[in-house]
């Protein structure tokens, strides 16, 4: 399932391994308050495509912006996050562009 959501990235990073590219981006969330098994934050790994993070270069860190995720079912009920792509406000894309 496909939807756009307000993520806060903390950092990003990619590798090519003998041209197998893989990246990922690490992404900060807010406790559950209704469990009362966790307090502040916690940081999760989300993949990415590898070209995605020549999009972000010029963003300042950690920076909160609009994404399209895929939700991602897998085995019993884990799922995973995918980040399809990201909204670069305007600003951040004319310092780049400079």
């Amino acid at each position: 399932m496909k939807t756009q959501m307000q993520i806060e990235i903390i950092g990003a990073e990619r590798f090519d391994i003998n041209g197998t590219k893989i990246a990922k981006m690490y992404l900060l969330q807010d406790a559950d308050a209704t469990n009362p098994n966790t307090v502040g934050r916690s940081v999760m790994g989300a993949k990415c495509d590898y070209d995605l993070l020549d999009k972000m270069q010029g963003l300042s860190y950690p920076c909160k912006i609009t994404a399209t995720v895929q939700i991602v079912m897998g085995k019993g009920k884990a799922t995973t996050l995918r980040v399809e792509d990201v909204e670069v406000p305007p600003q951040h894309s004319a310092k780049k562009a400079a």
